[in-house]
């Protein structure tokens, strides 16, 4: 599946990106670095996932990992939240 998990870590204006392995992604999502200060709370962490998609709506796990598209990644919702759709 093209997506990379992350945690999403904010308190206050401090917006921070976390993968799986513990590397601070913060830099390379500037685009969920933005849209997570928009929200109304300061303090929250949100664990998901990045994806970028491709022009019929699948994640495409190349153009993620390509990095040509970083600009493009948005934040999906969480794992529970996807399971009960399914």
């Amino acid at each position: 599946m093209g997506t990379v998990p992350l945690r999403l870590e904010r308190d206050d204006d401090r917006v921070r990106l976390i993968s799986r392995g513990g590397h601070n992604w913060t830099g390379r999502y500037p685009w969920i670095v933005e849209a997570a200060r928009k929200i109304r709370q300061k303090r929250i962490v949100l664990d998901g996932e990045a994806v970028v998609l491709g022009v019929d709506g699948v994640a495409d796990f190349n153009a993620l990992h390509s990095r040509k598209h970083d600009h493009e990644v948005q934040r999906k919702l969480p794992l529970h939240l996807r399971k009960t759709a399914l």
